[in-house]
C-alpha cells in the first residue's frame, strides 16, 4: 500500500510540475516580442496614437542630435566652404553611410534625404559636415497628445498637441505628423509645424 501511495504522490508532483511549466510557457508565449530593425530599433508594425508619439519623440531626438553634430571626440574642426563656416560631424555620424543609417532608423528615405539637403550637409574630404550653428527645441515631444486625422493602408496623418513652457506659461503647439509604412515598418514621412518659433 505504501508503494502505491508513494507512486501516487510522485505522479501527482510530476503532473503538477508539468502544469506549472505549461502555464509559465503560455504566459511567456502570450508576450509578443518586439520586432527590431537592423539598427536595434523597435519596428512599429501597428501605428496608433501611442506609437506615433513614441516614434516622433525618437525622430525629433535624432533630428536634434544630428543638428548638434553627433558625438565629438576632442576639438571641433571647422573649415570654410562657399563663404560659410562648416564643422565636421562627430565620429558616429562622420560618413554618409553613418548619417544615412542613423536617420533611417526613424525617417522614410525621402524625408531623410530632404533633411540632409535642407540643412546643407556636405561631404568634404571624405567626411560629412554641416554649417556651424547650434539650436535646440522647447517642445516636449514625449508628452504630446495625438489624434488621427486620416489614414490609408500605408500612410497615416496625426495631429499632435505638443506642450512647451512651464506653469502659467505652458502652451501647446499643434503639429501635423505624417507617417508611412515602408518595408522596415512605420517611419516619419513629414512633420508640419504650425508655429515654427518653438520647435
Amino acid at each position: 500500500m505504501n508503494k502505491y501511495l508513494v507512486l501516487s504522490i510522485v505522479v501527482l508532483l510530476f503532473v503538477f510540475g508539468a502544469f506549472i511549466s505549461i502555464k509559465e510557457y503560455e504566459s511567456d508565449d502570450d508576450k509578443v516580442p518586439e520586432a527590431k530593425d537592423e539598427f536595434g530599433e523597435e519596428v512599429f508594425e501597428v501605428m496608433d496614437e501611442d506609437n506615433v508619439v513614441t516614434l516622433v519623440t525618437k525622430a525629433m531626438n535624432a533630428y536634434w542630435y544630428v543638428l548638434s553634430g553627433g558625438k565629438h571626440q576632442g576639438e571641433l574642426i571647422t573649415f570654410e566652404h562657399n563663404g560659410l563656416e562648416y564643422r565636421y560631424l562627430g565620429d558616429d555620424l562622420n560618413t554618409k553611410e553613418k548619417l544615412i543609417g542613423y536617420l533611417s532608423k526613424y525617417y522614410t528615405p525621402e524625408a531623410r534625404d530632404n533633411f540632409i539637403y535642407m540643412y546643407s550637409f556636405i561631404e568634404h574630404e571624405g567626411m560629412m559636415a554641416q554649417p556651424n550653428a547650434d539650436g535646440g527645441s522647447l517642445l516636449e515631444w514625449e508628452n504630446a497628445q495625438a489624434s488621427l486625422i486620416s489614414e490609408t493602408e500605408t500612410t497615416k496623418s496625426y495631429e499632435l498637441k505638443v506642450p512647451y513652457g512651464e506653469g502659467e506659461y505652458r502652451q501647446f503647439d499643434t503639429v501635423e505628423v505624417i507617417v508611412q509604412k515602408i518595408e522596415q515598418g512605420w517611419k516619419v514621412a513629414d512633420i508640419i509645424y504650425k508655429n515654427a518659433e518653438c520647435y
